[in-house]
């Protein structure tokens, strides 16, 4: 969202203005005269925007509230098997209260009697493109358009967001007893302690131009026995300590999935949970991260494996109390996979960048 100061003017169709006499935007107006507004809103819609969509990832968002028969009538359309268009319905609440996220690839398909929801939950929502008016485009509901739209699509080449990107070297790295000395389920940020050298392999990454990012399982949010407040506490004093020597990190992403837990957030995202390698494709995703040029260092098998997933081929386990028994999954691991090699190293300067 951009906040402008002219309401009343479009530019080339790719804003929305809010009519100032509608009920919703009543209380949105601040002392300056101004309307939060959505860069992006339009009234009109093509086949290639739709097509951009999919290729993205994205999907077709539509609301409950306020809904017209012309939306029913669209959704049937879009559940044929000729329609082969990915689609969600959600409701305010949802978004509002309950924390479900748009994605940025999304379409939110808005009809002239919903535009009062872009300003409600606006802040909730990602910056995908919103068309409004839907009802307006009765070539919506033609079968023929979206058989067309997908012939389109599938003569399409995928869609990157920067040209040339996914080039980028990474360094990835366990949290416990990699980054910081391991003490399990820590909520005391004053027990947080860097392992020795690590900032010093953070700086010198950063020196040849990786970036470096933490992915770490934190079960502990999962089991309910860290609250968000204590692992946010702890970060932020690892943070501080790589900052005094002048070391940071570009992305952390963690993963509180728990097998069989017994609280809702250890049920989510089981795929980011290493072995399996989510959130090195979150990492990328941001950092457009080139996988072959990439380094893992870990003191886990998980941690080995789940980078391998994604073809990084600079695998290093540190020593730790526990490397007999993670070299043991290794060799496990390697029976799967001859090509499966890693290092051994007791020092992080023995990690080749």
């Amino acid at each position: 969202m951009q906040r402008i100061f002219d309401s009343d003017k479009s530019q080339s169709g790719r804003l929305w203005s809010v009519d100032r006499e509608c009920k919703a935007a009543k209380g949105r107006q601040d002392s300056g005269g101004t309307l939060w507004q959505f860069r992006g809103m339009s009234t009109k819609l093509s086949a290639e925007q739709i097509i951009d969509t999919l290729l993205v990832g994205g999907r077709l968002v539509f609301f409950s509230e306020q809904a017209p028969p012309e939306q029913q009538a669209l959704i049937k359309v879009l559940s044929q098997p000729l329609g082969r268009w990915p689609f969600v319905l959600l409701s305010k609440k949802q978004v509002s209260e309950q924390g479900v996220q748009t994605h940025a690839g999304d379409m939110l398909l808005l009809f002239s009697a919903q535009q009062a929801i872009a300003l409600e939950v606006g802040a909730q929502l990602q910056g995908q493109r919103v068309v409004l008016g839907a009802e307006q485009l009765t070539i919506l509901q033609e079968p023929s358009f979206w058989e067309q739209a997908y012939a389109n699509f599938l003569i399409r080449k995928p869609l990157q967001m920067i040209a040339g990107s996914y080039q980028s070297k990474c360094l990835f790295l366990d949290r416990d007893d990699v980054v910081v000395k391991n003490v399990p389920y820590n909520t005391d940020p004053s027990k947080v302690e860097l392992m020795p050298g690590i900032a010093d392999l953070i700086n010198r990454a950063h020196r040849e131009s990786y970036w470096v990012a933490i992915v770490t399982n934190q079960s502990g949010l999962g089991r309910g026995w860290i609250s968000w407040q204590d692992y946010q506490a702890v970060q932020q004093r690892m943070f501080a300590l790589l900052a005094s020597q002048g070391a940071w990190i570009d992305e952390c992403v963690w993963a509180s999935y728990y097998e069989n837990p017994g609280i809702e957030e250890g049920r989510l995202y089981p795929n980011l949970r290493k072995p399996e390698a989510g959130m090195f494709q979150l990492v990328s995703q941001k950092l457009r991260v080139d996988f072959s040029k990439s380094v893992m260092v870990g003191d886990s098998a998980t941690d080995l494996i789940a980078a391998d997933l994604v073809n990084i081929p600079a695998l290093y386990l540190l020593k730790s109390d526990k490397q007999e028994k993670e070299m043991q999954s290794l060799r496990e691991h390697t029976l799967q996979k001859t090509s499966f090699h890693y290092k051994n190293i007791s020092d992080f300067t023995e990690v080749q960048l």
